[in-house]
Parts: structure tokens; C-alpha cells; sequence
């Protein structure tokens, strides 16, 4: 998918992390993001508030015809289209 055919709208986590996936280092370089916390921390706030954000996005940049996500990303965008 390009922007070439296409009108893309990139959303990242709100949460800046100090390292990405270990398989990808050297590859990919940061910074990173998240949607979640670190572990062992309440995590329902920061995902509320991230469905908010993709909710608002999905108001101001769209409509879409589709969604995706990795990791995090993809479970916070299945969390939106169940409120959408």
C-alpha cells in the first residue's frame, strides 16, 4: 500500500518506548511507540484514551475503507470498530 494509489493516514501509540521489537533491531530505527504502558501498570486509561484518539482521527481524517494495525496497534484498532 503507497500513498501513490491511496490517501494513507499514519496513527502512532502514545507512548514512547526506549527499544523496539528485538527481531527488528538494526532495521528499524526509533523512535518507538506503543499503545500500552509498561507492564505491571493499570493499563485502562491509556487505551481509553487511545480508542478516543483513533475514534477522533477516524472522525476528522476519514471516512476509511479499512483499518490495520501490528501488535498493539491492531488490538487497539479491533477495540475502535467496536465503538465506531
Amino acid at each position: 500500500i503507497t500513498e501513490v494509489n491511496y490517501h494513507v493516514v499514519y496513527l502512532r501509540g502514545q507512548v514512547e518506548v526506549d527499544e523496539g521489537d528485538p527481531s527488528l533491531a538494526g532495521l528499524i530505527h526509533g523512535p518507538f511507540y506503543s499503545w500500552f504502558e509498561d507492564k505491571g501498570k493499570d493499563q485502562r486509561r491509556g487505551i481509553i484514551s487511545g480508542v478516543r484518539d483513533i475514534l477522533q482521527a477516524s472522525e476528522t481524517h476519514g471516512p476509511f475503507d479499512g483499518v490495520y494495525g501490528f501488535s498493539s496497534g491492531a488490538a487497539m484498532a479491533v477495540l475502535a470498530s467496536t465503538i465506531a
